[in-house]
């Protein structure tokens, strides 16, 4: 959805399944920069927390919440597009 949002002509590429092109540039002009900002924000930090999950828990500690329901109902002042990230 970035890459779609920041070049446009990508619709067009046979690189991607024509689903991943449709789905992509619906949300891609749905979603705005900051919403995608947020989302990049929060599947990044998860990556990390799935990999220190993926370890012994240290003192107690229970491991990473997984980061799509984070995504999912995070509070980003949703519009029905943002909700549709965690889809």
């Amino acid at each position: 959805m970035t890459r779609l949002k920041s070049v446009p002509s990508l619709r067009d590429s046979r690189n991607y399944r024509e689903a991943e092109r449709t789905r992509g540039a619906e949300l891609a002009d749905r979603l705005s920069v900051p919403v995608l900002g947020r989302a990049w924000q929060m599947l990044l930090k998860g990556v990390g927390e799935v990999e220190l999950r993926a370890r012994p828990p240290r003192r107690g500690g229970n491991g990473a919440d997984p980061p799509m329901p984070r995504l999912r109902h995070a509070p980003t002042g949703r519009t029905d597009a943002a909700a549709d990230l965690g889809r």
